[in-house]
């Protein structure tokens, strides 16, 4: 076998000097000359064993890449690629990441429920299949922020796959395969349709030092919508531009942020003529 191979070659890698010749040494005494000369020959001996190791290993590994290429007709695997080949699949993507078409979800009401089968759970939060009324089938996440009202700490205290659960659809991406929902009413935080103009002056004073509490009500490819309240309660939705996500270079606004989700925000510029908020979730130093 290939591990037989393998430790043929260490054995003759670890062979003592006095044991790795044609002949031992006559004495302990001999001549270091004498053993100076012999040490060619065990390098070359050593180098041999190696090679001729490699080489089997290399026909073993030849064999089994044949025995591979010939088993998916049967569904056979060699016993050695079995475990690698179940890993991948545990780590594959769900259903709406790669072959789901999402656009049939994409003109439904956030207000409307829909019946959805919990497929996995992550740390994140899960991922429940849902059908359209066309019978499109597809994979959403329920972010851990939009599974209930407070704060959950473990998504498998919550849900659990196979289970059923009622879903409503916050956001869809049908160009990069991603679909957001929520298993919260519409007015438990996030999901809730977008708020009219309001009046942004109680913001106007807010010092950019200070630290807001915001949901994240949905996004764009250029940033994110949070709502805030300010101090006399006014409640309004600001843009967290996608360079102020976070310190260095933000590549997708939706890797870093998800409809629903609680954050912390600073208001660093306010329009009240145009109803403009800036927001930003950086510390003040950046």
């Amino acid at each position: 076998s290939l591990a037989q191979v393998l430790t043929q070659a260490a054995v003759c890698s670890s062979i003592p000097p006095s044991l790795n010749t044609a002949k031992m040494a006559p004495s302990h005494f001999e001549p270091p000359v004498r053993r100076q000369r012999s040490r060619p020959a065990r390098a070359s001996a050593v180098l041999l064993c190696c090679a001729a190791a490699l080489a089997a290993a290399a026909a073993h590994l030849r064999a089994a890449s044949l025995a591979f290429a010939a088993s998916p007709a049967t569904g056979a695997m060699p016993r050695a690629l079995r475990g690698s080949a179940a890993a991948a699949r545990g780590s594959r993507l769900p259903r709406a990441a790669w072959d789901a078409d999402l656009s049939a979800f994409e003109g439904l009401s956030p207000d409307e429920w829909l019946d959805g089968t919990v497929a996995r759970t992550a740390p994140f939060g899960a991922f429940v299949s849902v059908r359209a009324a066309d019978g499109t089938e597809a994979d959403g996440l329920v972010h851990i922020s939009q599974i209930r009202d407070g704060f959950v700490e473990n998504v498998d205290d919550e849900v659990s796959e196979g289970q059923e659960v009622k879903v409503r659809v916050l956001s869809v991406d049908a160009g990069r395969g991603r679909m957001s929902l929520t298993m919260k009413e519409p007015g438990a935080g996030g999901g809730a349709p977008a708020r009219e103009p309001v009046n942004l002056a109680p913001f106007e004073g807010t010092p950019s030092e200070k630290w807001l509490d915001g949901t994240v009500v949905r996004t764009a490819p250029f940033g994110a919508f949070v709502t805030v309240k300010a101090e006399d309660g006014t409640a309004a939705d600001g843009l967290v531009h996608i360079t102020q996500i976070r310190d260095g270079f933000v590549e997708s606004v939706d890797d870093e942020l998800q409809a629903g989700q609680e954050v912390q925000v600073r208001v660093v510029s306010v329009d009240v003529g145009a109803g403009k908020l800036g927001l930003s979730m950086k510390s003040p130093e950046f």
